[in-house]
């Protein structure tokens, strides 16, 4: 893959207006770094390749991403589908799961909270802090949750 694909993201912001395209420019440049180059492709759609790999992957890692109080999703460059042709219907996002005992805190229950993409676990499988963090898809469509308490009866846990 020739460089300048390797270091560029598809992007969609999700608002019901009309995108201000140079608005999100300045915005996530402060968010993604300042060499990182935008093109508008129509649709609420827009290209943006970043000057380092380190740029690079905090866009693509570090979200969600939010513009004017809107979703902004992205997706890594893939040169052989037509940007017309790409769904924007997930997000990936990181969720904090709190208060489990501590052979719970592990990358085995972890995967068990949905679409998971990674789990933040060390070396020997369990979490590195004292909350498990997990890298999830979650639907664009779907309004998030800001957290809630989740409690189980204690056979519930001795079974997971």
């Amino acid at each position: 893959m020739p460089r300048a694909a390797k270091l560029s993201v598809i992007g969609k912001d999700f608002t019901p207006r009309h995108l201000n395209f140079r608005a999100l420019e300045k915005t996530m440049q402060r968010a993604w770094g300042r060499e990182a180059k935008f093109k508008n492709i129509g649709g609420n759609k827009f290209v943006v390749h970043f000057g380092s790999e380190g740029d690079w992957k905090h866009a693509l890692n570090g979200g969600p991403w939010q513009f004017d109080f809107n979703v902004v999703a992205i997706k890594d460059y893939e040169g052989n589908i037509r940007p017309s042709e790409m769904t924007f219907d997930t997000m990936e996002a990181w969720v904090r799961v709190t208060d489990l005992p501590l052979d719970k805190r592990s990358r085995a229950f972890g995967e068990g909270v949905g679409k998971v993409v990674r789990v933040d676990v060390e070396k020997y499988g369990f979490a590195k802090g004292v909350h498990l963090s997990v890298r999830a898809k979650l639907s664009i469509y779907e309004p998030l949750v800001r957290g809630f308490n989740r409690k189980e009866p204690a056979d519930d846990l001795e079974g997971t």
